[in-house]
């Protein structure tokens, strides 16, 4: 299973295993890292869940954003801070009680918002897009790193350079642009170019 390959082990040590040659586990771990593209699971939801007092304020780190999080009568809610929610009226907090994103947006009082206004609607909508596009990108990422562990399985006489596909993927997702010429000779040189990884 592959919550039993994690273990306790980070994100970071998880994608270097994934880009390890020698895991015996590299499959489950790259399974484990589909399955959890939101960086939230359910384990970690109910650990959340059980370590929380009521009415406890605590900080997550989910998606490259620190969200305020506080816990309420079993339920945790984080605060919207993002700018598009500035004029939307009454919108303080959201339900945290998936993984999927489908949260509901509450007022100060923590009573749910119904969607009467015209501004709400298209913010969720945007939101929902916003969403979709994260994911995304995240799968986008995982495929550039598992054709990049493929690419150093390579035999040494294969041509080393990445496709264009996943050249032009990378920029668009990263930014970067590959400017140098591949010199990598050893199958160790290899992985360290092409088994790069983010930190998130």
């Amino acid at each position: 299973m592959a919550e039993d390959a994690v273990g306790n082990m980070t994100y970071n040590e998880l994608v270097e295993r994934v880009c390890d040659d020698q895991s015996s586990d590299r499959v489950l771990l790259e399974e484990f890292l589909n399955s959890s593209m939101t960086q939230l699971t359910y384990y970690g939801l109910f650990r959340l869940m059980d370590t929380m007092r009521d009415n406890e304020l605590a900080v997550l780190f989910r998606n490259n954003h620190f969200h305020t999080m506080l816990k309420r009568k079993d339920e945790l809610f984080l605060l919207v801070s993002d700018s598009g929610y500035l004029k939307v009226p009454n919108v303080v907090w959201e339900t945290l009680n998936n993984v999927e994103g489908n949260s509901v947006f509450v007022n100060s009082e923590f009573n749910s918002i119904v969607d009467e206004t015209p501004s709400l609607s298209d913010y969720l909508l945007a939101r929902k897009l916003q969403n979709e596009e994260q994911e995304l990108a995240l799968r986008e990422r995982q495929d550039i790193v598992k054709n990049r562990v493929a690419a150093a399985d390579r035999p040494l006489d294969a041509p080393l350079l990445l496709s264009n596909e996943i050249q032009n993927n990378t920029r668009r997702v990263h930014g970067n642009t590959f400017g140098h010429r591949d010199n990598a000779t050893t199958p160790k040189e290899k992985k360290n170019r092409y088994c790069w990884f983010e930190h998130f």
